[in-house]
């Protein structure tokens, strides 16, 4: 849940490393801040801590982007929502089969193997949790090596609620770390620099902002900037969408990063030509091919939640932050007034996996992006989703009065068998749609995995987990519930239902060893002429995107 009240850098620093909000540290623990005192310590600055302020939201004046002119007629018709159905023009109805571009436009780097590559029993089936807890491991020994394993279980410990339930972004938690490390040790206070030292040489990349500052760091802004283009030209290309029609499905989902779209320099924003460029060679890709997109908001200003997948190092403060309320409104109405001509974008999905912590904040920040969008697209879907909030969390399309609006729910439940999975994900399901009152509108299961979790914890067998999806989306059929799985492209395994297509070996790009053109040819070969479907997925989508209406 997201904090009531915007803390500063400070404020924020000082409830997580001196343990307030239930971390276990008794207060004979604290360090006298009387006795040998430096200023840094008494600023509560260790010496090379990482900027962890809250993100900024300045206000976008920049003229948006004109779309250039389409030089083919679009091949499939507007679509439009009426009660629990998606109908086309002839009032047919249609039901949205595909998956998701994750990991293009919103860099998340377990997904695209960007980083620390994992040993071949670690995080087999998991989300990318496991991944810090890994990296964190290693710092550990790593403290132990120096003898500062004390210090750093202290440090850790303090904030081990906050770190386990995420009530904060993980890389100001980790700048705590430092700083309490420095506070209580300064007579180990080189050993403790030299320590932090030898983390900041480590690949934290989680979050996109933080891959882009890493390879910043490492090579000047400029090379960075051209290893950001490197990696969105190749990682989704044409060739994908061709390969998205070939299986029949006939919608993606595109998860973009605002500042994929913007950039801010902290007095004023501006919109970034390039991003739009892509979203626009998307969507002609989508007219060729004969497919939907819609296009999700993964990560806004401010970030909505603490979460790595919304890019930023500091997230979550969109809540609470009315100038991040009125950017991310400013870049919907962007791209509604951008793409309101064309069909072939089906939807807006305005926040991916909104944590509102509230149900006011929630219908407050969600109006405010859906009035932006219709004051310049009366027509377009727009689809606003559960967030993990609970039924009492949200309110619905109808009690916002929205229009033209479909329900989107994500789910990866924890399962035992293939059938289990199938009837822990509809019952999720079943939640929503016995509310009919509440949420007359169609139901988009628009992220969902067997390989998140497998049975008692355990990694699955390739089958079993390729069966589990096989008997999730028969049910979603069945029962007329629109599907996109997450997702189309993994790049870490060679045997995984995340993706649809894999390389053929297992392999990550190293981004703290290689120069710049290493890691530029890296992100070229992560284009998929060279990449394989796993066959039976592949087969499983195919089969199910052919399945008959409900």
């Amino acid at each position: 849940m997201v904090r009531d009240v915007v803390c500063s850098v400070a404020s924020c620093l000082l409830l997580i490393a001196c343990g307030t909000s239930g971390s276990n540290v008794d207060a004979g623990d604290e360090p006298d801040a009387t006795t040998d005192a430096t200023t840094r310590r008494d600023a509560g600055l260790a010496p090379g801590r990482q900027e962890v302020s809250l993100p900024p939201c300045s206000p976008n004046t920049d003229s948006v982007p004109t779309r250039p002119a389409l030089d083919a007629p679009p091949t499939l018709p507007q679509l439009r929502v009426v009660g629990r159905r998606i109908i086309d023009d002839e009032g047919e109805d249609v039901a949205l089969r595909g998956t998701n571009f994750g990991a293009w436009l919103q860099a998340e780097t377990w997904l695209s193997a960007y980083g620390r590559e994992p040993g071949p029993d670690d995080c087999t089936n998991t989300h990318a949790p496991c991944f810090h807890d890994l990296l964190v491991e290693d710092w550990r020994a790593e403290a132990e090596r120096r003898g500062l394993l004390a210090d750093f279980d202290w440090a850790r410990g303090r904030t081990q609620i906050e770190w386990l339930t995420i009530r904060f972004a993980r890389w100001p938690i980790v700048q705590s770390w430092r700083d309490a490390m420095w506070a209580r040790g300064l007579p180990n206070a080189d050993a403790i620099e030299d320590f932090w030292a030898y983390v900041d040489g480590q690949p934290w990349v989680f979050e996109e902002e933080s891959l882009w500052a890493l390879l910043s760091r490492r090579f000047g802004e400029a090379e960075a900037e051209r290893l950001r283009r490197t990696h969105q030209a190749h990682f989704i290309t044409e060739v994908d969408m061709e390969r998205v029609a070939a299986l029949g499905l006939n919608v993606v989902r595109v998860p973009f990063w605002h500042q994929n779209l913007e950039t801010d320099d902290g007095h004023r924003a501006t919109y970034r030509a390039e991003g739009f460029e892509l979203l626009d060679r998307v969507a002609r890709w989508a007219r060729t091919h004969g497919v939907y997109l819609i296009l999700d908001m993964h990560g806004a200003a401010g970030g909505q939640s603490h979460y790595d997948h919304q890019g930023l190092r500091n997230g979550g403060s969109l809540w609470t932050r009315s100038e991040c309320v009125e950017r991310a409104a400013s870049l919907w109405q962007a791209l509604a007034r951008y793409f309101r001509d064309d069909p072939h974008v089906l939807a807006y999905d305005l926040l991916n996996e909104p944590a509102a912590g509230g149900v006011e904040r929630y219908a407050r920040v969600h109006t405010a992006l859906y009035e932006a969008i219709r004051e310049v697209d009366p027509e377009h879907i727009i689809t606003i989703e559960d967030g993990y909030q609970g039924v009492e969390g949200v309110r619905s399309p109808s009690e916002l009065g929205f229009t033209q609006t479909i329900w989107q729910i994500h789910e990866y439940p924890t399962w035992t068998s293939a059938q289990d999975f199938a009837d822990k994900i509809m019952s999720v399901v079943d939640s929503w749609w016995e509310l009919t009152e509440r949420f007359d509108a169609p139901i988009l299961m628009g992220e969902f995995s067997s390989e998140a979790t497998g049975p008692d914890g355990s990694p699955a067998a390739m089958p079993l987990r390729v069966e589990a999806m096989d008997r999730a989306i028969r049910a979603f059929n069945e029962r007329g519930v629109h599907w996109t799985t997450w997702t189309w492209k993994s790049g870490g395994r060679a045997d995984s239902v995340w993706g649809v297509y894999h390389p053929t070996t297992s392999r990550w790009i190293d981004l703290t060893t290689q120069d710049a053109d290493g890691i530029a040819r890296d992100f070229e070969a992560t284009q998929s002429e060279t990449w394989e479907p796993l066959e039976p997925f592949a087969a499983v989508l195919a089969a199910r995107a052919a399945d008959p209406l409900p």
